[in-house]
């Protein structure tokens, strides 16, 4: 899968959006049938992520396969039990974050930044860089595909 969609919520209210994003992400669902769903964590101080984890609970509430990812603006509660292994993809997941434009000059969205999460992380999972995830709710056979 491939592409973007772009919606025209209104940035930082996307609290006043609530039933639009639920319709965009439920379409979402149904077009590409994903095995997993990825979203904010429900520990993150960002009203706009806290508004699209919400949404996306809502709109995936059939879905068998949930995980929260960490952003910049989580707080200490995120407690992340599952983690992926990233070090082939490290080089990639820096250019990509340097392809948010409206981000990339952020001091927490450097290319040291991103590793130094991602080597933390790694420690934990015994491994030299991996992304964390809290699951709402992970079928095992899905484990498989992370």
């Amino acid at each position: 899968m491939t592409g973007l969609v772009h919606h025209s919520f209104t940035d930082t209210a996307l609290s006043r959006h609530g039933q639009e994003m639920v319709g965009a992400i439920e379409a979402a669902i149904a077009r590409y049938n994903p095995d997993i769903i990825l979203t904010h964590s429900n520990h993150d101080q960002h009203q706009d992520h806290q508004a699209v984890h919400m949404a996306t609970l809502r709109a995936a509430r059939q879905h068998h396969s949930i995980l929260c990812y960490e952003s910049p603006s989580a707080t200490r509660d995120f407690n992340p039990s599952v983690f992926v292994d990233i070090e082939d993809y490290m080089d990639a997941k820096v250019e990509a974050v340097k392809m948010h434009t409206d981000q990339f000059d952020k001091p927490y969205m450097t290319a040291e930044r991103v590793r130094g999460v991602a080597s933390f992380r790694g420690g934990q999972a015994r491994r030299k860089t991996a992304e964390a995830y809290e699951p709402v709710r992970l079928l095992s056979t899905e484990l498989e595909k992370l």
